[in-house]
Order: C-alpha cells, then sequence, then structure tokens
C-alpha cells in the first residue's frame, strides 16, 4: 500500500511538472440546417471562453480537458406569400466538456500541432428574438438539451505560454427541437438537423 500511494505520489509530481493551467477565448461561427423548415439560413459569429488543462507527454503528444461556455447562433429567414420576410434570430448558450489530443513538434521557440477533440455539451439557455428584438414564442424548444460532437483542427504555440488554434467542429446531436411563431408567422419543424462551425482561439497559458 505504501509503495502504491508513493507510485501515485510521483506520478501525480510528474503531471503536475508537465501541465500547464489556461485561459481562453475566441470566435465562434456557426452553421445549421433544419429539417422541414424553407428558409434562408444565415451564418452567425458569437463567441466562446473557458479554461484548459495542458497535459504534455512524451512524443510530441499531450492531452487537454477543458470547459467552455459556448455561444452559437443562426439567423432564418422565410418569405410570406405577399412577399413580406419574416426573420428570427437562434442564440443558444452552452456549457462544453472538450478533451483535446494533441500532437505537435518544436521548431525554435514555436510549436505547430494537430489535434482531435470529441466533445459533451449542456445547453443552458436559449433565446429566440426577430428582427425588432422581440421575443419569439417556442413551442418545445427544450426538448434537446445534451449534445455532443468532434472537432478536427490545427495550431500554434509561441513561447509556450501564447496558443492559437482554428478547428472545425460538428455537432452530432440536435441543437434544438421546436416549432417557433410571433405575430400568426410561424417557423414549423424547427429541427435541428446539424450544427456545425469554425472556432478560432486564442490560449494564455501559466
Amino acid at each position: 500500500m505504501r509503495k502504491l500511494v508513493i507510485a501515485l505520489a510521483a506520478l501525480f509530481v510528474t503531471i503536475s511538472a508537465n501541465a500547464q493551467f489556461g485561459i481562453v477565448a475566441g470566435l465562434t461561427s456557426t452553421h445549421t440546417d433544419l429539417e422541414e423548415a424553407y428558409a434562408d439560413i444565415k451564418d452567425v459569429n458569437k463567441y466562446h471562453a473557458g479554461i484548459v488543462y495542458n497535459i504534455k507527454l512524451p512524443l510530441g503528444l499531450s492531452i487537454q480537458p477543458g470547459l467552455l461556455y459556448n455561444v452559437k447562433g443562426s439567423s432564418y429567414t422565410d418569405v410570406k406569400e405577399n412577399g413580406e420576410k419574416v426573420t428570427v434570430d437562434f442564440k443558444s448558450g452552452n456549457l462544453e466538456l472538450p478533451v483535446r489530443v494533441a500532437w505537435g513538434f518544436n521548431i525554435l521557440f514555436v510549436k505547430p500541432f494537430v489535434f482531435a477533440e470529441p466533445f459533451l455539451g449542456y445547453t443552458l439557455n436559449n433565446n429566440i428574438t426577430n428582427s425588432n428584438g422581440d421575443v419569439v414564442k417556442v413551442e418545445g424548444f427544450d426538448k434537446s438539451k445534451f449534445n455532443y460532437g468532434v472537432s478536427l483542427g490545427a495550431g500554434v504555440l509561441a513561447f509556450k505560454h501564447v496558443g492559437l488554434t482554428v478547428k472545425y467542429y460538428w455537432n452530432l446531436g440536435q441543437a434544438f427541437d421546436g416549432n417557433a411563431s410571433f405575430d400568426k408567422d410561424t417557423f414549423a419543424g424547427l429541427k435541428t438537423q446539424n450544427a456545425n462551425g469554425v472556432l478560432a482561439t486564442l490560449a494564455i497559458y501559466f
């Protein structure tokens, strides 16, 4: 038992000596497709921020678990029979747990790397408004709280403390599921087929 405790303590010290805590923030650009909805869908740029823990491994490998607040959004425009356009804006705040597995190599003071990153998410808040900023009524909007997906990307770490990454993510679960209506104009069948996009992130490691 004593040897096991000593071994675990030594492992903890080794990991701590090769790990860095960091803060991250950046841009989230999301594209969504809808089932059973005939609407013009535009990508929307939002944001994300959070914390990460970078654990360095041999052979240029590293594992980086994190905790992010990631805001995703889209804008939907439908044209009525009289030619009038009806627009609703969707925004969703998500708490996400990504686990990055990266590989890279050092070139002087920079380290380029590539990575794969599965993630789990939980929707904390949803908001739909029209072009005037009025809240849109939504039926069944909160059916899809949990989501999950995977990201692939690349980045560079400079001076061991400043990182910049770009990744493309695939949200494999439904971002939302419901019917949105406002002033008798309805977006029926607002069920997300996919919600994919790009994240550009700046990280500061300590």
